[in-house]
């Protein structure tokens, strides 16, 4: 894999596009990315990462930081990556989550990023824009996840100079989150939960054995037993005896009830019949008497029946009558009101003739309904035409008055437009004044920063001053201490191990106090190394500011200022002239306008005065015609609506005796049919008058009272006899003894009931005991199946979490892998750490004191091959840390590299670290990444702000703060 071009925007402190061509800028193998701390160098790191994961370098950074706060709002950061990967060249798109100004209204709103991934070569496909698939995609064709990629591609030597010098506790999460082996100490703890989960199974299984047993046993009523199984079954047989036995005696005392049943039921049946046959003989008694009254109501009911049919016929005709009665009535009545309007013709076609004049006088009428409206709309109009006249004229005379101020105005207006363009240079003067004087309050600050850094400065010098001779006298001291160490192995006779003589006549001596600390001093005065130059470096970067600003500015801060003054002054003289002209032009152009609108009204009024005109003439001929219509058509009338009224009702009265001729008629005939229909049905049921057929008829409530006793005497008497026939061979006379029976049954019930009541003991207790009983073998088999299952869950939980006596040191499952993958990364190292430090150091996993520690195997030590001797890293110098902990870093790669497939990465960057390397190690260095760079056709990315190595390097991308734009960072690529 290897980067081709970086584009961006809006990114982090980078508010413009921002293009690296790393193709070009790596044809010499290295180059540099250099700029002062906090310019956005790691920025560049961030973007390449966040272009291919949506994530940045940083497993802790935050993402949000990506989208720049100094970028312009209408325009959405993004970042486009180009890359080599297997033989194809790939373009990939992203936008991160920012806020967006909206597109309808004020304010912003969240927009939640996009991604474009796109194949250039050989062919030029689009692979997919959605965020999850282009994560796949990356991690399978590059074959790193985001931890594996920014381990290998960005090696951070402050992280992996900490990474040197950690415990074992840090460097085991470092390991975890570079080698992703969470899931070894996952799986360590699902098997302690499933270790845990399989004790609890056990338990539950025995708990559940014993609850068993105690119920069973209880219900039997049997005490604890050691064997409960066994005693649980020899009473469940002994209960089966007994409850057989039980079912015989209940089945003989089950006949005998049943017997003494049978009797009573025989007896009690034949004094129920008894009872039965004396109350049929007494209904029968009862319903002869009543046998004359009921034919009596049979025989009104059949006459109801007989005269029922006539009575629809009789109310018809009555119906008739009284219509013929109504039609009659009616007649005279609109025969009167045609006698009263005096019509002789009372035909269909006098009534005829009458629609069709009402229907021809229909427009007469309308008009002599407008007309009254239309006479009283003459005097508006007239006053309309008057209004409009007035208004032309007063309008023309306004005009005149407003042409003769437009000519005053104009007057005063043609000046020349020289104060305008002096106003013009007198600002570009102003804002050139205030901009210098801004750049002397920016001189003052930085000057009082000077001095603040310079007093630093000099604490600094003397802090490391001081820390360098407290570092020479421990030397001394550690040197005197190591002196006499040796001093006291010497033997008379035996050659010293230094210069090889027998004989030691001023052995060196002990001293009287305690050795310091060589290491915490070391350690103190490198610290006060690097205050004192980055406290250096910040007084020449103050200075090189204030030189820089002051370089533009040709006078000083009082000449400025008088400047500024002078400027005012005559800027608000200008300022006038030009508002005094302003005025007057506005003046002329507001009169003008006036005028327009004068002249556009007095067109209105015009042409309102004639359509007033017009309009008036109009309505008066309209008046005259309609007058002359209304005349003719009222005749001798007073109006045309009496016409139409008085036609009106001599048509009504017409109709209205046309349509009572004709009802009457109609009447008349029904009348007589209905007549004629009820004289043929009394003949047909044999009555012979209407008379003696209502008087047949029965109220609806009597009709239903005699039929409803009619028909339950027939019941009753049905019923009664032949409930004396079924009971003809019952003597009532005979007398049955019940009680002797009623108490044989209860004596044989209650010896029934008492042996009942002992099997259904028995039946209990074994119908309780029995699933019980079940339910204990099925524990004992569920406890043994536990057993059997759980072990091999425990067994791999104590050996994955050393909690068993055979496991081998007790090293915990996920200490076991970071040992081997950390012994990986060491060997790698060593190989790049024998050739830069000409083969005197290299790194050794202490093993010591692994038994009964779980992370133990990742304590760190070197070896120095000049004294044969192994001590802590942190006894290091600060180059030999550094060139140290970048083969540990590389080491580190190339055992992530190869874990992933052996996958290439063509690009590789380092960032910080050289600042503590001399001029003879950066070269070992520099040779070292030679190395790494050749053997593999890589283009290695140095990021550092190290003068040493901008003298060595030339290809470069420069970081730099934008000084006219505060917050925001540029950058420059030289090839």
């Amino acid at each position: 894999m290897k980067l081709i071009t970086l584009e961006f925007a809006g990114i982090g402190s980078f508010a413009d596009q921002m293009v690296i061509d790393f193709e070009r800028l790596g044809s010499a193998g290295l180059f540099l990315v250099e700029g002062p701390t906090g310019s956005g160098k790691s920025t560049i790191l961030d973007a390449v990462v966040f272009a291919l994961y949506g994530s940045v370098a940083g497993a802790e950074s935050d993402i949000g930081r990506l989208d720049s706060h100094v970028r312009d709002r209408s325009q959405a950061p993004y970042v486009e990556l180009v890359f080599e990967c297997g033989g194809g060249r790939y373009r990939i798109r992203r936008t991160p989550r920012h806020q967006r100004d909206k597109k309808r209204g004020s304010g912003t709103t969240d927009d939640n990023g996009s991604v474009t991934l796109l194949q250039v070569r050989p062919d030029s496909q689009e692979i997919s824009h959605r965020a999850r698939e282009v994560g796949d995609w990356v991690v399978e064709h590059i074959g790193l996840t985001r931890s594996q990629f920014a381990s290998t591609i960005v090696l951070a030597q402050g992280e992996f100079a900490t990474f040197l010098d950690a415990d074992t506790a840090s460097r085991a999460q470092i390991l975890e989150k570079v080698f992703g082996t969470e899931f070894y100490k996952d799986l360590e703890e699902q098997l302690a939960a499933m270790r845990k989960a399989a004790l609890l199974q056990r338990k539950a299984a025995q708990t559940s054995v014993q609850e068993h047993a105690d119920r069973c046993l209880g219900v039997l009523g049997l005490p604890p037993s050691e064997q409960p199984l066994a005693s649980i079954d020899e009473e469940i047989a002994r209960v089966r005896r007994d409850l057989a036995a039980a079912r015989g005696r209940a089945e003989h005392a089950g006949v005998e009830v049943a017997r003494a049943k049978v009797a009573l039921a025989s007896a009690e049946a034949l004094v129920a019949a008894q009872e039965h046959k004396r109350e049929y003989l007494r209904r029968q008694r009862e319903l002869d008497a009543a046998a004359d009254e009921v034919q009596q109501m049979r025989s009104a009911l059949t006459a109801h029946d007989r005269a029922r049919p006539v009575q629809p016929a009789a109310s018809a005709w009555e119906s008739a009558a009284e219509r013929a009665a109504e039609a009659a009535q009616g007649y005279e009545q609109a025969s009167t009101a045609v006698a009263a309007l005096e019509v002789e013709d009372v035909s269909a076609a006098a009534l005829t003739a009458c629609e069709r004049a009402i229907g021809e006088l229909a427009g007469a009428a309308e008009a002599e309904q407008r007309l009254p409206a239309l006479l009283a709309h003459v005097p508006h109009l007239q006053q309309m035409l008057t209004d409009a006249s007035e208004r032309c004229s007063t309008l023309a005379t306004r005009r005149a008055g407003i042409s003769t101020q437009i000519a005053q105005a104009r007057a005063q207006s043609v000046v020349a437009d020289e104060p305008r363009d002096v106003l013009t240079g007198l600002t570009v003067a102003s804002a050139a004044v205030a901009s210098a004087l801004l750049v002397w309050d920016e001189v003052d600050r930085l000057q009082a920063d000077l001095v603040l850094a310079q007093v630093d400065a000099g604490e600094a010098a003397s802090a490391q001053a001081r820390a360098l001779a407290s570092v020479e006298q421990a030397r001394r001291e550690h040197s005197a201490n190591h002196a006499a160490a040796l001093a006291a192995t010497l033997r008379e006779g035996q050659p010293c191990l230094v210069c090889g003589a027998v004989e030691h006549p001023q052995p060196a001596q002990p001293g009287t106090g305690a050795a310091p600390d060589l290491e915490r001093l070391e350690a103190g005065e490198e610290q006060a190394r690097a205050r004192l130059t980055a406290a250096t470096h910040r007084v020449q970067r103050i200075q090189a500011c204030i030189d820089a600003r002051l370089s533009g500015i040709d006078a000083d801060r009082a000449a400025l200022l008088q400047r500024r003054d002078e400027i005012d002054r005559e800027l608000d003289a200008c300022r006038a002239r030009v508002a005094a002209v302003q005025a007057a032009r506005q003046t002329v152009d507001r009169l003008q306008e006036e005028s327009a609108e004068l002249a556009q009204a007095g067109a209105g009024a015009e042409l309102a005065r004639q359509q007033a005109g017009n309009d008036l003439q109009a309505l008066r001929q309209q008046c005259d015609e309609l007058t002359e219509q209304v005349d003719r058509a009222r005749m001798s009338f007073p109006s045309v609506g009496d016409r139409v009224v008085a036609l009106q009702r001599q048509a009504t009265a017409i109709r209205d005796l046309l349509t009572a001729n004709s009802a009457l008629t109609h009447a008349r005939a029904s009348q007589e049919e209905a007549r004629l229909t009820l004289a043929a049905l009394l003949d047909q049921v044999g009555l012979p008058d209407l008379p003696t057929a209502q008087a047949a008829i029965l109220p609806p409530a009597r009709e239903q009272q005699l039929r409803a006793v009619v028909e339950e005497h027939h019941r009753l008497v049905t019923e009664t006899s032949a409930g004396l026939a079924q009971l003809r061979e019952v003597d009532p006379d005979v007398v049955v003894d019940l009680s002797s029976l009623v108490d044989d049954l209860a004596t044989k019930t209650l010896a029934h009931t008492e042996v009942i009541a002992a099997m259904g003991s028995l039946a209990y207790r074994l119908e309780q005991a029995v699933p019980l009983r079940t339910a204990l073998v099925e524990a004992l088999d569920t406890l043994e199946r536990r057993l059997q299952d759980t072990a091999g869950v425990i067994r791999m939980a104590d050996l994955a979490t050393a909690n068993r006596s055979e496991v081998v040191h007790r090293v915990r499952l996920s200490s076991f892998v970071l040992m081997r993958r950390f012994q990986s990364v060491v060997d790698a190292a060593n190989d790049r750490l024998d050739a830069i430090s000409e083969g005197r150091y290299q790194l050794v996993v202490e093993h010591g004191g692994l038994d009964n520690r779980g992370l133990a195997g990742l304590d760190l030590l070197v070896a120095d091959q000049r004294t044969e001797q192994t001590r802590s890293t942190r006894s290091l110098s600060g180059g030999e840390r550094f060139y140290v902990a970048l083969a540990l870093a590389l080491g580190l790669a190339d055992v992530v590299r190869s874990e992933s497939g052996g996958i290439e990465l063509g690009t590789l960057f380092i960032d910080e670290g050289f600042g503590s390397l001399d001029e003879r190690t950066l070269d070992e260095v520099m040779d070292m990444l030679e190395q790494v760079r050749a053997g593999q056709d890589r283009i290695i990315g140095l990021v550092s702000h190290v003068d040493l190595l901008k003298r060595r390097i030339d290809p470069r991308i420069s970081v730099r703060r934008d000084g006219q734009r505060p917050g925001v960072s540029r950058l420059e690529v030289r090839v």
